[in-house]
């Protein structure tokens, strides 16, 4: 479909990778589940400083490599 629609598929694989960076930010995630029991901290406590810091950065690169990709081509 990346072929039919005129896009690159390394410029479709990277963009993809990038955007799936973002399910490790899930507050059920076993890395975060491991990070904040050696923590000794709860959910509660860091949910809003964590999805401050984990979501926003996978929902805007995706879209910066698109424009790279665009501009320059498959990077």
């Amino acid at each position: 479909m990346g072929l039919a629609a005129g896009i690159p598929l390394e410029l479709l694989h990277r963009v993809t990778a990038i955007a799936t960076g973002g399910l490790d930010a899930l507050p059920h995630d076993g890395a975060v589940i491991t990070l904040l029991s050696i923590c000794a901290l709860k959910h509660l406590k860091v949910l809003r400083r964590h999805l401050d810091v984990d979501v926003p950065a996978p929902r805007v690169a995706p879209a910066v490599w698109v424009m790279l990709g665009s501009l320059i081509g498959s990077l």
